[in-house]
């Protein structure tokens, strides 16, 4: 295969990608994960709402300053930035070009439209807890895809 087809070949790849993901309410990437998860945690702190997609994971942000990293299969998720503090970026993801690696510390599930987060360890500081207002709507379609 030449070179020529093979960059084209890839550019409509990144463009079902992203059509994929917008017909999901969010925007499709295929920057590496912490690189994603660093846009996240940037957006949060600016206040923006946004979904981002890197196939079976999403990280999404809230107008209210929240960052959340969330895992498809088995719903593992990591909080990223709550209310605009604080960040966990770097510390718990590992990647490299051929493996993620990201110590989950809690999973999630959707419930009457809202987020619930359910640790794996529960204490005082890390109980579960619900938010509601989330993106559900995104999160849900990005499950079901």
């Amino acid at each position: 295969m030449t070179t020529d087809r093979r960059k084209h070949l890839q550019r409509l790849a990144r463009k079902k990608a992203a059509y994929e993901a917008k017909k999901r309410g969010g925007q499709a990437t295929d920057m590496p994960i912490i690189a994603m998860t660093r846009s996240a945690v940037r957006a949060a702190s600016a206040h923006q709402q946004q979904v981002f997609i890197h196939g079976d994971i999403l990280a999404f942000t809230t107008s209210a300053g929240d960052a959340w990293l969330l895992e498809r299969v088995e719903r593992w998720c990591m909080r990223l930035l709550i209310q605009g503090r604080d960040p966990i970026v770097g510390g718990a993801i590992h990647e490299t070009p051929d493996q993620l690696m990201v110590e989950w510390s809690a999973k999630f599930r959707l419930a009457d439209n809202t987020f619930c987060y359910d640790p794996m360890e529960i204490d005082d500081d890390d109980p579960p807890a619900t938010f509601p207002g989330y993106p559900i709507a995104a999160i849900q379609a990005w499950i079901d895809a």
